[in-house]
C-alpha cells in the first residue's frame, strides 16, 4: 500500500501479484482501524474482487480489483471508476476517501 501511496499521485503504476494483494486485503479485513486495518470500514458490506477469488462479507456489494478494495478498506483514496456497487458510498465516505 505504501508504494501505491507514492505511485498513484505521480501517475505511475506497477503490477503486483494478485495473490499477494488478496492476502493483504484479507489481513486488512481482519485488523481494526486502530491498528491500521479496515475491519470497521468493511463491516456490513460484501466485497467482491474482479481479478481474484475474494468474495467476503454480507450486505451491499462493492466490486473492484483486489488492489482497489485493499486501498479503500485501508482508508486510501481510489479513483472514480475503480469501485462499483451499491455499497461504494458506505465504504468511501469514511476516512475522507473520494470516489467520483
Amino acid at each position: 500500500m505504501h508504494g501505491e501511496d507514492i505511485r498513484r499521485p505521480l501517475g505511475l503504476s506497477r503490477d503486483c501479484p494478485v495473490q499477494h494483494v488478496a492476502a493483504a486485503l484479507r489481513y486488512q479485513l481482519g485488523a481494526g482501524v486502530a491498528l491500521g486495518g479496515g475491519k470497521e470500514r468493511a463491516r456490513g458490506l460484501r466485497l467482491m474482487a474482479s481479478d481474484t477469488a475474494v468474495d467476503v462479507g454480507e450486505g451491499p456489494e462493492v466490486r473492484g480489483t483486489a488492489l482497489a478494495l485493499l486501498l479503500a478498506v485501508s482508508g486510501r483514496p481510489v479513483g472514480p471508476d475503480e469501485l462499483t456497487g451499491p455499497g461504494v458510498p458506505a465504504l468511501t465516505r469514511d476516512g475522507g476517501l473520494h470516489h467520483g
